[in-house]
C-alpha cells in the first residue's frame, strides 16, 4: 500500500522535488539574533506535541494498556487488555504524528516521495539506543543520537559524523542491550 501511496504522488505531482512556502518569513530577535518564527513555532509545537504524548502514556488507561501491550502482550491479553486495539490505536497515533511531522517540517525542506527516509535510520538508532520500552528512554535516545550527530558534525564531516554516531550507538547497544533507561522491574 505505501509503494501505491508513493507512486500515486509521483503521477500526481511529478518525480520532482516541490517546495512549500512557509506560513511566515518574519523573524524574531532574541539576543541580537534573528530567529525564523516559523522554526520556533515548529519548536513549540513540537515539545507541546510531545508533552501531550508522554502525558498520554504514562497518566491514562490507554498508556497503561499500550504500555503493557507492547512489554507482554500476552499477559496484558490475558488481564483483559484488548491488543489488537490498542496496536491499531497506536498505529492511528503514530501516522497522525507522522502526517504531523511532514506538515511541520514541508516548509524547511524540499518535499518528495522518500522525504521521511533520512529520519528513518536515526530514530530507529534513538529506540534501540534508549531502550523501545519507554518513553523517557526512547528520548534520552534520541537526544544521544541527534546530539552526537550534531557535535560530531562540527568537526567531521557529516558522513563521518553519521558513521560515529553509528558505531556510538553499536557500543551503546552492545554495553547495555535494554537501553539507556528501562521499565521499574526489567532486567
Amino acid at each position: 500500500p505505501i509503494f501505491l501511496l508513493r507512486q500515486a504522488g509521483v503521477l500526481q505531482f511529478g518525480p520532482a522535488s516541490q517546495n512549500v512556502d512557509a506560513p511566515t518569513s518574519a523573524t524574531l530577535l532574541l539576543a541580537n539574533i534573528a530567529y525564523p518564527q516559523y522554526r520556533l513555532l515548529v519548536m513549540v509545537v513540537a515539545a507541546a506535541v510531545l508533552a501531550a504524548v508522554v502525558l498520554l502514556f504514562t497518566a491514562t488507561r490507554f498508556g497503561l494498556h499500550a504500555r503493557a501491550a507492547i512489554a507482554r502482550p500476552e499477559v496484558a491479553a490475558a488481564l483483559g487488555v484488548p491488543v489488537h486495539r490498542v496496536a491499531a490505536r497506536a498505529f492511528v497515533l503514530g501516522a497522525a504524528l507522522a502526517g504531523l511531522a511532514g506538515a511541520l517540517i514541508a516548509p524547511l525542506i524540499s518535499v518528495d516521495p522518500n522525504m521521511g527516509l533520512g529520519y528513518l535510520v536515526p530514530a530507529f538508532l534513538a529506540m534501540l539506543v534508549g531502550g523501545g520500552t519507554s518513553v523517557f528512554g526512547v528520548l534520552a535516545g534520541a537526544a544521544v543520537v541527534g546530539g552526537a550527530d550534531s557535535v560530531l558534525g562540527l568537526y567531521l564531516s557529516s558522513v563521518w559524523a553519521q558513521i560515529a554516531v553509528f558505531v556510538l550507538a553499536v557500543l551503546l547497544i552492545r554495553l547495555r542491550p535494554s537501553g539507556l533507561i528501562r521499565e521499574r522491574g526489567e532486567r
